[in-house]
């Protein structure tokens, strides 16, 4: 695991589950809660955020966030079953739909057969005021897809709405690539300048641009 503070707030952890990809999972310190943007696979990786947040956190409560619902962003819901798990409305339908796909191409990966869905469900946006933090939707890589900005630091969390690396920026796509180019307006639209995802390295807004013209 990486440990790496991306802003006043905001720290990333990077693991690598496999050798042909790596996962960003997230905390944001907030006013009154912590906050966890993905829970990772549900294995090794889950673990060691628990882990660090254990001993990173105080005593707030903790909020989860899934961005979306492929298994590396929500199985390691498992783990945060008490807690306020934040999702779009369709996040908890995709994880029954697709749960035993997932164990039977992932197994080795998830710690655990049972999935935690999200209690609190939105469509649209969520502006959690007091936190300072706007949840809204981003359809793209995924009809449930959310980003979360934070608009205290000015950073904007995508979950898997940009590519997985610099070189590939455009991401696969379940929804339309203009539902997709949509979203990527609503994204410019906020007033951030660093925007970090689930896999890729941290961009800055002008990688939004980079992923347009990809798409022409």
């Amino acid at each position: 695991m990486k440990i790496t503070k991306v802003s006043e707030r905001g720290i990333m952890l990077t693991f690598s589950p496999t050798r042909k990809w790596d996962l960003n999972l997230y905390m944001i310190k907030g006013e009154k809660n912590d906050f966890i943007i993905d829970t990772g696979c549900g294995g090794d990786d889950s673990e060691a955020l628990v882990s660090f947040r254990e001993k990173a956190g105080g005593e707030k409560p903790v909020v989860v966030i899934n961005t979306h619902f492929h298994f590396d962003h929500v199985w390691g819901n498992r783990f945060f079953g008490n807690c306020t798990i934040i999702a779009h409305k369709e996040c908890g339908r995709l994880m029954r739909d697709t749960k035993d796909e997932v164990l039977k191409e992932y197994g080795g990966l998830i710690g655990g057969r049972e999935i935690v869905e999200p209690n609190v469900v939105f469509d649209g946006e969520l502006d959690l005021k007091s936190e300072r933090l706007l949840l809204f939707s981003s359809p793209g890589h995924s009809p449930d897809g959310i980003c979360v900005y934070d608009y205290a630091d000015k950073v904007l969390y995508a979950g898997d709405n940009i590519g997985d690396t610099p070189a590939a920026p455009v991401p696969e796509l379940m929804c339309s690539k203009q539902r997709y180019i949509e979203a990527l307006g609503t994204m410019q639209e906020k007033d951030f300048s660093l925007l970090l995802s689930g896999h890729n390295v941290p961009q800055d807004k002008s990688f939004i641009e980079k992923i347009l013209s990809e798409l022409k």
